[in-house]
């Protein structure tokens, strides 16, 4: 799990650093790009990303998908349902 958010970080990092412009960061008052940037995405940006990873690698058993999802009905739908149940009461 720790693998999984030491490759996020550095994918944000990568993603962050070739966005940024070079000129918005100045090194004489906050520091170099590469040093600010991974400072200012530990404290900022992830401080609540990492706390949620320790939670749910202390409790595996954690179901993440529980919620049964479903479709709205459309009306090609329930003109389907409709022959459907016309064919099943036809049947018997």
């Amino acid at each position: 799990m720790e693998l999984i958010y030491f490759e996020f970080k550095e994918l944000i990092f990568d993603l962050a650093a070739s966005k940024l412009p070079r000129d918005l960061v100045d090194p004489k008052k906050s520091g170099k790009v590469k040093v600010f940037l991974p400072k200012f995405l530990e404290e900022i940006f992830l401080k609540r990303l990492g706390a949620f990873i320790r939670h749910v690698a202390a409790n595996p058993t954690i179901q993440t998908n529980t919620a049964a999802r479903k479709w709205p009905e459309s009306e090609k739908d329930k003109i389907i349902r409709l022959k459907m149940e016309e064919r099943r009461l036809q049947e018997e």
